[in-house]
C-alpha cells in the first residue's frame, strides 16, 4: 500500500474514533436553561417597535447533549395593536470552545411588565461543529422569561426531538 492511501486511511479511522455516535440521534430530550444575564443590544438603526436581546444561560439539556453554556441573540418586535410579541433568535449552545450546537428560535411572546417578558415557541437546531456537527431537530421552548433589570434573569424549558 503506497503512503497516500495509508494516510487516508489512518486519517479516517482516526476521524472515526473521534465522533462522538452516542449524542447523534434519533432520541427525545427535555432540558432547561438558567439565564444570568441579559443586555439590550438595540441598534440606534432599528424600528422603534423592534428590541434586540442578548440571553448568556447555563442549560441542561438532558442526557444526550448535556450542560452547556448559552448565548441567545433575540429580535423582539412589537406588535401595538394587539400588545403581542414576535420573538425570533439565534441561539449558539456550546460544550466546550470547539462543540458548538446551532439554533434558530421562532415564537410569540407577551410584555408583562416594563422589564419583562414571557415567550414560548420552536427552536430548530441545525447542526454545529464536533461532537455537535450531527444534531438536527427541534424543541419546543415554553415557559420562557426574560427580565431586562441589570444583570438581567430568566429561563426557559425545552422538551424536542434529535432525527
Amino acid at each position: 500500500m503506497n503512503r497516500a492511501a495509508l494516510l487516508v486511511l489512518a486519517s479516517a479511522v482516526l476521524l472515526a474514533s473521534c465522533s462522538n455516535d452516542k449524542i447523534n440521534g434519533p432520541f427525545q430530550f427535555a432540558g432547561s436553561c438558567d439565564v444570568f444575564e441579559v443586555t439590550d443590544v438595540t441598534l440606534d438603526t432599528d424600528p422603534a417597535n423592534v428590541s434586540r436581546l442578548e440571553a448568556v444561560a447555563n442549560c441542561s439539556m438532558g442526557s444526550e447533549i448535556g450542560d452547556v453554556g448559552a448565548v441567545v441573540d433575540f429580535v423582539v418586535t412589537s406588535n401595538t395593536t394587539d400588545n403581542t410579541l414576535v420573538i425570533a433568535a439565534e441561539s449558539f449552545y456550546s460544550a466546550s470552545q470547539t462543540d458548538i450546537l446551532v439554533g434558530a428560535f421562532e415564537g410569540t411572546g407577551t410584555q408583562v411588565s416594563a422589564t419583562t417578558i414571557n415567550f414560548s415557541g420552536t427552536e430548530t437546531y441545525d447542526g454545529g461543529t464536533n461532537d455537535f456537527d450531527d444534531i438536527f431537530g427541534t424543541g419546543e421552548i415554553s415557559g420562557g422569561v426574560l427580565t431586562l433589570t441589570a444583570p438581567g434573569s430568566g429561563g426557559w424549558t425545552v422538551v424536542g426531538a434529535i432525527d
